[in-house]
C-alpha cells in the first residue's frame, strides 16, 4: 500500500513516500536528458573549409580559429588557399567570378 485512508484524507505510507521520491529522482532525470539530447543536437559540428589567401590565413584567421576551436570544439576547421579557378581576376576593378554566380562571363 502506498497511501493510509484517514479520516479527511489520506497520506503516503512509508513505501509511498519512496515511490514519491524515485518517481521525482526519474522525472527530474528524464528533463535533464531530454535538454542535454536537445542541446547536443543544436552544438554544430562537422567539418568546414574556409578558403582564404594564404597571408590572411597565416596572419589573420589564426587568432579567430583558435578561439573558433575553443568555443565550437566539435567543429573540424580546414583553412587553405583558393584555388586558381576561385581566384579574383588581377584586374582591380573586375568583380570575382564564383562557380554558383548566375551571371557567368
Amino acid at each position: 500500500m502506498v497511501f493510509d485512508g484517514e479520516i479527511g484524507g489520506v497520506s503516503p505510507t512509508r513505501a509511498g513516500s519512496l515511490l514519491a521520491e524515485h518517481a521525482r529522482r526519474i522525472l527530474d532525470l528524464q528533463e535533464r536528458m531530454l535538454a542535454e539530447l536537445t542541446a547536443a543536437a543544436t552544438t554544430p559540428a562537422g567539418p568546414v573549409r574556409l578558403c582564404a589567401p594564404e597571408s590572411m590565413c597565416a596572419y589573420l584567421l589564426a587568432p579567430l580559429l583558435s578561439e573558433l576551436r575553443r568555443r565550437l570544439p566539435d567543429v573540424r576547421c580546414r583553412c587553405s588557399p583558393p584555388t586558381r579557378a576561385r581566384r579574383w581576376p588581377h584586374s582591380p576593378t573586375a568583380a570575382p567570378t564564383w562557380p554558383w554566380s548566375s551571371n557567368p562571363r
